[in-house]
């Protein structure tokens, strides 16, 4: 009986040892394929970003090269130029074209603007003193100039100011004859590095990068989220000891999605795109270890309960072996319960590594079907469902692709994806109710371990909005040119033909602004929209201000006073109306605006802005009271322009019977602190309050004081975007208090 006994239990431990080997195999094989998953749809995320900083790099130098084009070919600017260089010393003619040059760094974003002669030699700059120009500067400018043609150079140091630049290089002829040369002076601080760094989804350590090659080496172009200084620092050698960096790769020719190491010696995932039209590679990128985390987890759970399964049925084994009162039929009962079990969990686990695999299906924000080699649908989302207003999948599984497309044919798409792999095309789409939308698709093929093609897996997106607001736009584009083609022939003859103009225009402005608002409500693209609508104003606003000037200095003994009274209303309202633009533009692009929260001096920043604004304003003196205040979390950049507006709002307001009084102070509770800015002005009537932060909404008309109506709505969207709130309260002619909150800790 005890050998008997011992071979029964060397036997049970085998099969033990059997049941741990293969449920240690189905887990590696779990987490292997659930690795390959991962790291799949990582690369699609990383693809579909690059796709997207790719597109936004090639707009911004279009962009670029495009306003220097309009600003470069300005008749006004190419006939004082002319007499600037056949006049090199009268100074009045220098004095115009500086201020032309000054209305263009106020409507574009430009550091500073260079005009140089056609040796390279400084005429006049705008923006910075600059006494001559580097070599590398003076080698893009000569190369624009000899080729007559608008051209972008690299991200470069340059060697005279120690200030990183992208320029923009533009030829200026007269009659075929070259003038000389304009430099448009860009920091990529300003928007260029913010643009390529910033990222559409939450991430610890993801980053876009932006390279070139010098040489045998290859350097870094922007800022680096995970070490500083390394703009034209950070090389690299390029060689083949190299190239498992994405950056050195690139160099090598190769684009797409790629494992690598980055400059931190750290794995990543990567995509790699080339920048058409430019020396640069667009790189995006994500820590590898980012990727694998929640999958690792997920098996570690996984590999717990299996353990403990496995430890459970042992003993349970072993105490049934060691139970000799059981009977036969009982012992043999329970063994079969245990293996059933064994089945149970091995099929649960199956089945929770299906459900992980279907997650992205199932939840994605866009319409997926899964479709079989005929296409005859065999699985949709509820994104697809809500798309074409189906309440239920029973309607849509088994019915052809062609049921829900109109113009497009089945064949001839399925022939193109076994052709291909993949299609990608927009048709009209039919919902359940008759009505029809424009959708754009991009499909794949679906194969088995033996590489067949089994099925077609689908994406779609209603275009339907943005391609209704595209002909919006370009209709509004095409009428602006034609209007301002139309009111600038009348310019030239007559002066009713002037007001009609501004009239006009702003008739138009109104529409345009309602036009961006409705933008904004209903698609992603209200930024780009607005940029263009406000070059399309400011065009004709220069055109206005500097013809009204031109007319002014040399018709002056020809207009009686009537007439120079018409322009100088001509001038003040095309000012204003860029001032309106401006405030318009910096209120909408608010909500765009990434919020970057730190702690804030708030008694130095309430004190320097005081100062500034009271400078701004031209006075010399006011009686100023502040409180020693708390600091304050919140984006620096905003939090002073709110102390801005409602400094300068107090001192714009001032009463002119009484010195202007101004006092900041403040109170606190546990979660914020509520600042104040007190004044003794004109005050207003507290049954207004309602409409005193409201775009446009003024209290007091702009006879008695300057202004657009924007800045306290500007106040009032920075503060909401931070958690505050923001007040006020007053009496007519008793002065007026602003309140604002800001969070004392980082929320």
């Amino acid at each position: 009986m005890m050998k008997r006994s011992q071979i029964s239990d060397g036997k049970l431990i085998i099969f033990f040892i059997v049941i741990i080997g293969i449920l240690s195999y189905m887990g590696l094989f779990l987490y292997k394929l659930q690795r390959v998953d991962t790291k799949a749809e990582k690369y699609a995320e990383l693809s579909a970003i690059a796709s997207l900083k790719t597109e936004q790099l090639i707009n911004y130098r279009n962009e670029r090269l495009r306003d220097a084009a309009v600003i470069s070919k300005n008749e006004f600017f190419i006939a004082e130029l002319k007499k600037g260089v056949t006049n090199p010393g009268d100074q009045n003619i220098k004095n115009r074209i500086v201020n032309y040059i000054h209305l263009i760094l106020q409507n574009y974003e430009y550091k500073g603007i260079i005009i140089a002669d056609t040796s390279g030699h400084i005429y006049i700059t705008a923006g910075y003193e600059l006494s001559t120009i580097g070599d590398t500067t003076i080698s893009f400018l000569k190369t624009s100039m000899r080729q007559k043609q608008i051209t972008m150079s690299d991200i470069y140091l340059c060697n005279k100011c120690a200030d990183i630049h992208l320029d923009v290089f533009a030829p200026v002829f007269s009659d075929e004859k070259l003038l000389g040369g304009i430099i448009y002076r860009i920091d990529p601080n300003h928007f260029l590095y913010p643009l390529i760094q910033s990222w559409p989804t939450p991430s610890k350590t993801s980053e876009s990068l932006l390279i070139r090659k010098d040489g045998n080496e290859v350097v870094f172009l922007n800022k680096l989220r995970h070490t500083d200084n390394t703009v034209l620092k950070l090389r690299f050698k390029i060689d083949s000891s190299n190239i498992h960096i994405p950056a050195v790769a690139a160099t090598y020719g190769y684009e797409g999605l790629m494992e690598g190491i980055d400059y931190r010696e750290i794995p990543v995932l990567s995509d790699i795109r080339k920048i058409p039209g430019s020396p640069w590679w667009m790189i995006v990128k994500v820590d590898l270890d980012e990727v694998y985390t929640d999958m690792r987890d997920k098996t570690v759970y996984l590999s717990s309960i299996g353990a403990v399964l496995v430890l459970f049925f042992a003993s349970g084994f072993f105490w049934l072996r060691n139970n000799q009162k059981k009977t036969l039929r009982i012992v043999e009962s329970q063994k079969e319960l245990e293996l059933n079990a064994l089945e149970l969990a091995s099929r649960k686990k199956t089945e929770e590594a299906l459900r992980i695999k279907n997650w992205v299906f199932d939840v994605s924000s866009t319409a997926n079907s899964i479709a079989d080699t005929h296409g005859v649908i065999t699985e949709v989302n509820e994104s697809f469902l809500k798309l074409w207003n189906y309440p239920d999948k029973k309607e849509v599984i088994g019915k052809t692709l062609s049921y829900f497309i109109q113009n497009l044919e089945e064949e001839e798409i399925i022939n193109k994806l076994n052709k291909n792999g993949n299609w990608e095309g927009s048709f009209t789409a039919k919902k359940k109710d008759g009505s029809t939308f424009i959708g754009q698709s991009m499909a794949t093929t679906i194969h088995d371990e033996t590489g067949s093609v089994i099925g077609y897996q689908s994406v779609v997106f209603d275009e339907t909005q943005r391609k209704k607001l595209e002909e919006e736009i370009k209709k509004l584009n095409i009428e602006l040119e034609q209007r301002v083609v139309e009111r600038t022939q009348d310019l030239e003859s007559s002066q009713e033909a002037l007001l009609n103009i501004v009239e006009d225009l702003n008739e138009k402005s109104i529409q345009l602004e309602l036009s961006s608002k409705k933008l904004e409500d209903t698609n992603k693209e209200l930024e780009s929209f607005s940029y263009s609508v406000s070059h399309d104003l400011r065009a004709p606003l220069r055109a206005l201000d500097g013809f009204s000037k031109i007319l002014l200095e040399d018709y002056e003994s020809v207009l009686d006073s009537e007439g120079k009274r018409y322009l100088n209303i001509i001038k003040d309202n095309a000012t204003n109306m860029g001032e309106l633009i401006d405030d318009l533009l910096k209120f909408s692009r608010l909500n765009k605006q990434e919020i970057q929260p730190s702690k804030i001096d708030m008694f130095d920043l309430a004190k320097s802005i005081y100062e500034e604004t009271l400078h701004t304003f031209g006075l010399s003196d006011a009686e100023f009271k502040i409180e020693e205040l708390p600091e304050a979390y919140g984006d620096y950049a905003m939090v002073k322009q709110v102390w801005r507006n409602l400094l300068g709002n107090s001192i714009k307001y001032r009463s002119n019977k009484e010195n202007l009084v101004l006092e900041i102070g403040y109170t606190a509770n546990k979660t914020e602190n509520v600042y104040f800015v007190k004044d003794n002005g004109v005050g207003f009537d507290m049954a207004y309050k309602d409409k005193l932060f409201g775009v446009f909404q003024r209290l007091h008309s702009k006879k008695e004081f300057e202004g657009t109506g924007v800045g306290l709505a500007i106040v009032q969207r920075i503060i909401h975007r931070m958690g505050g709130r923001v007040w006020a309260e007053a009496e007519v002619n008793k002065g007026a208090t602003f309140y604002f909150t800001l969070p004392n800790k980082i929320n």
